[in-house]
């Protein structure tokens, strides 16, 4: 059962996002073998449910790991997937799994961004209102302001929301290292697994 055209574009377009994500290029981010050195391996910590691939490629370039693509050809597969039912399921699973990783390694550079739009979006209506206000005199068009002062107001709380969201990561991180220091004497006892 070989990839059809469409399985193929996708794969491409899904490989092209992570590529994104990570900040360097991916060829096949959905290959299902990894192999690390004990090394990266301490360092790596999967937390999403659905498919290790994305995120141990995602994680590696995050910590700075080296990675290697070796291309390697492949068996006709005759049974279909055990990890999902169709394409859209499988489309869908792995959207979240990147946008959490991505989320969880950056989340002030993401929300800040959210911020800024949404501060943009409730500039607009305040700039018509006070336009609106200058021109007419009248203090009509109260709609405007009420949204602009609603978009502003979100755009700051998302701020927030970053700011804790990036102190959150810090002590993950924290967590995270903590975690690698018992793998580490763990490894060293002889109970390296």
């Amino acid at each position: 059962m070989r990839q059809t055209w469409i399985k193929r574009r996708l794969q491409k377009a899904g490989s092209c996002f992570v590529s994104y994500l990570a900040g360097r290029e991916i060829p096949d981010a959905v290959s299902g073998f990894r192999a690390m050195t004990r090394e990266a391996a301490l360092q790596t910590h999967i937390v999403t449910g659905f498919s290790y691939t994305i995120e141990s490629v995602l994680q590696a370039c995050s910590r700075g790991l080296a990675i290697e693509f070796v291309p390697i050809t492949t068996n006709t597969v005759e049974r279909p997937s055990r990890l999902f039912r169709n394409i859209p399921q499988f489309l869908a699973r792995s959207g979240m799994t990147m946008l959490r990783v991505f989320f969880m390694f950056r989340p002030l550079r993401v929300l800040m961004w959210l911020s800024v739009v949404l501060g943009t979006l409730g500039l607009l209506p305040v700039l018509r209102f006070l336009y609106l206000y200058w021109r007419d005199g009248t203090a009509g068009h109260v709609q405007s302001l009420i949204l602009g002062g609603v978009l502003i107001i979100l755009s700051g709380m998302t701020l927030v929301a970053g700011l804790f969201a990036d102190l959150i990561a810090a002590n993950r991180r924290l967590a995270e290292m903590t975690l690698e220091r018992v793998k580490r004497m763990e490894c060293e006892r002889g109970n390296c697994k």
